[in-house]
Parts: C-alpha cells; structure tokens; sequence
C-alpha cells in the first residue's frame, strides 16, 4: 500500500467494542492507502478491546468519558496528520475509501471536508433490532457526513472549533452545520465507501428524540447566522 505524504490520522473511539473493532481495524489495514497513524480511543472499556486494538498494531489512548464527542475530541489532540478520518469501532470501510476521499480533497484545495456514501448491514440478520425496518437491508446507498463517513483538514476544525463535548448525541450534525456557517465547503464522493453495523448493542433509533435534537441544532444555526448578519 502507499503511504499519503500529506499524512491521514484515523480516530477510532472505543467502547467494549471487543466484538466488533478487530473487523474495523482490518477494514483500515485493508486500504489501498495507508494512514499515518491509527489511534484507538478507549473509553473506559470492561472488555478486551484495548488489547485488541494494541495487538493489531494501533496506539490505544485511555479517556473516560461518556460522550462520543469528547473521544474524538481525544483523538484529534493525539493525532498528528493534517487530515482526520473517523471510524466507529463497530463499522466497516471499504478499501477505497482513503483512496477515492483523498481524490476529492486533492482536485479542490478548498474543500474542507468530504463524505460519501454508506450502507448498512446486520450483525445478527436473525435477530434485528426492534426498531431496524426491512428497507434499511441490503445495499441501499445513504449519502453521509457521519464521523465514520468524513475525511477532514484540520484546518476545518481550526474554523469551526471541535466536536461540542457537552452533548451525548447528534454532536456530528451539530458540527456539520457549525462549519457550514462558518463557511467550511464540503462534498461527498458518490460511492459506498462505508459500512454501517446495526447491533442489539447499538443506539436504538429513538426518532421523536433526534427530532428535537436536531430541530435544536437547525435553530442554533439561525441565531449564529443573525448574529453574524448584525455584526
């Protein structure tokens, strides 16, 4: 595999993600470019998944916390690459997907951050979750700016500031549209490139809850728009 010269960090946090983050990591060591660094945040985890991670060559970095945010937020700090790459220890990537993000960033120097497309896949198809529907199956294509999704400069968070560690959820919308309002450009590669793992473990799509969290996020972004207009 080639190594990317302007050199690519990967923040994988962690939580008893024993089951899952050896296939993650894999999916990092199977990229037709390689990262600079690969950084697994571990937070508070009762099972093996420090070890696993160490055995597969990646740098564990303890951090308790709770919030997803604050363990990315752990991440950036330790990592050394100018562009940042996200991957919850429960998904997949598919081997491109460096490869073809880096394209995207290389053919306009103004972008700051860029997606592109996921699928999602049972762990167990035998037993889904309550709340997973049979349209979600197979190899829909969703385009995406989730963390596991985004390749992104620093120089976006240099802008936009970090991941807003007081929140529990939806922390990554909330980011996305606070670089949009301050003017970070962005795109999305129109290619699956990752792969979403749905799990008993996981978060249950509670969708009255993410409504108000991102009906919240939408009107935050209007007063920071007014305020800039008034200055």
């Amino acid at each position: 595999m080639a190594t990317i010269g302007t050199g690519v960090s990967v923040i994988v946090p962690a939580r008893d993600a024993g089951p899952f983050i050896a296939q993650a990591l894999a999916s990092i060591r199977a990229q037709t470019v390689s990262a600079l660094e690969v950084i697994v945040v571990d937070d508070d985890s009762s099972d093996r998944t420090a070890e696993i991670a160490a055995a597969a060559g990646a740098t564990v970095v303890a951090h308790r916390s709770g919030r997803p945010a604050a363990v990315r937020n752990a991440g950036i700090a330790r990592a050394r690459g100018e562009l940042l790459a996200f991957l919850d220890a429960d998904d997949r990537w598919r081997p491109t997907k460096l490869e073809r993000q880096l394209q995207a960033l290389a053919a306009d120097p103004g972008i700051g951050f860029v997606g592109c497309l996921t699928t999602l896949f049972l762990d167990d198809p035998a037993a889904p979750p309550d709340w997973f529907t049979a349209e979600w199956s197979g190899n829909r294509a969703e385009p995406s700016l989730l963390p596991s999704a985004v390749l992104v400069r620093r120089s976006a968070f240099a802008l936009a500031g970090l991941y807003d560690d007081r929140m529990e959820r939806s922390d990554d919308l909330e980011w996305t549209a606070r670089a949009q309002d301050a003017g970070v450009a962005r795109t999305v590669v129109p290619e699956i490139l990752v792969e979403r793992r749905i799990h008993a473990a996981g978060v249950s799509a509670d969708h009255a809850a993410a409504a108000r969290r991102h009906l919240a996020i939408l009107r935050e972004s209007i007063a920071r728009k007014r305020s800039a207009g008034g200055r």
